[in-house]
């Protein structure tokens, strides 16, 4: 969940508070052991563990990166949170997909984020992320060896497929997570059959009282700062060199938390002086720590 750092939390290291959302009164003083990241590789491999566990889309099993038994009762997976600046984005609920099945299994939905100049939380922020690689690639790869990537220092990385194929044998019912208006050509609709959508980027803002309520994918702009969630999962690759594995991160929830007009004076001194520019306008899934002020029931995130 949240990167601790020296008996903090590297969310705080953000200037005057930006990276805690209002309402957000959780520290490693009374935050569960489960939603603190351990700062160094050697903790964190005692913190997770990563077993073999049955897809609910397809039916295979894959190394799955869940909570240690010690910390979560039942199995779930692991979920982080991070900070930054928009620098692009597509997470609409089709992603950049063209509209045509044979392309269906690579459309992807992304998000990149930087500091925007800030570069002490956003650089502690990867570093961390490159510690739980490492806790994570020494569990699958026995002949990984546990020297730190260098990693880029200004940009992370997010994303998620958007399609999955049904299984011919067996036959799964895989639920939809599109909604009335996700699909105005209908060409999803038109490959149903044969691939769905299954999940969908839980998106909110954050109002001036500290209430995130849900958005869509406009409410999530190049420029903006925003808190995310993320799903960290292994991709495992084989070719006639052996099998590779892996580390992707796969998004779970994203919440504006500021635009770059309800900064402060003092916060928008601090930034790149060259900015980006902005345009106004069983297996359980880990809680990501945002509460949703709503009463609309046809938000859940679909996972069956």
């Amino acid at each position: 969940m949240d990167e601790a750092f020296d008996g903090g939390l590297i969310r705080k290291l953000w200037p005057y508070q930006i990276g805690v959302p209002l309402k957000d009164k959780g520290d490693v003083s009374n935050l569960p052991a489960w939603k603190l990241v351990p700062p160094t590789s050697e903790e964190i491999s005692e913190w997770i563990v990563v077993e073999p566990v049955e897809s609910n889309l397809d039916g295979v099993e894959r190394p799955t990166i869940l909570y240690h038994p010690s910390l979560m009762g039942v199995k779930t997976k692991v979920s982080i949170r991070v900070q930054g600046f928009v620098e692009s984005v597509n997470i609409g609920p089709l992603g950049n997909w063209d509209g045509k099945e044979h392309s269906a299994g690579a459309a992807m939905q992304h998000l990149t984020l930087s500091g925007g100049g800030l570069s002490k939380p956003f650089t502690s922020q990867l570093e961390a992320i490159e510690e739980f690689r490492m806790a994570v690639m020494s569990y699958i790869d026995h002949d990984f060896d546990p020297i730190p990537q260098t990693v880029e220092l200004e940009r992370l990385h997010l994303s998620r497929r958007v399609f999955y194929k049904i299984p011919l044998t067996p036959r799964k019912n895989i639920r939809s997570a599109l909604r009335a208006g996700d699909d105005p050509r209908g060409s999803a609709a038109k490959i149903a059959h044969r691939w769905k959508v299954p999940f969908r980027v839980r998106l909110g803002v954050q109002h001036e009282d500290g209430k995130i309520v849900p958005t869509s994918q406009i409410g999530i702009r190049k420029g903006d700062f925003i808190d995310v969630s993320f799903v960290p999962e292994i991709i495992t690759k084989r070719s006639r060199q052996g099998v590779r594995f892996e580390l992707k991160f796969d998004v779970q929830d994203v919440v504006r938390l500021y635009t770059r007009n309800e900064f402060s004076d003092d916060v928008l001194a601090l930034l790149s002086p060259d900015p980006l520019p902005h345009v106004a306008a069983v297996l359980h899934e880990a809680d990501s720590g945002f509460t949703f002020d709503t009463n609309d029931q046809c938000t859940p995130m679909v996972y069956d």
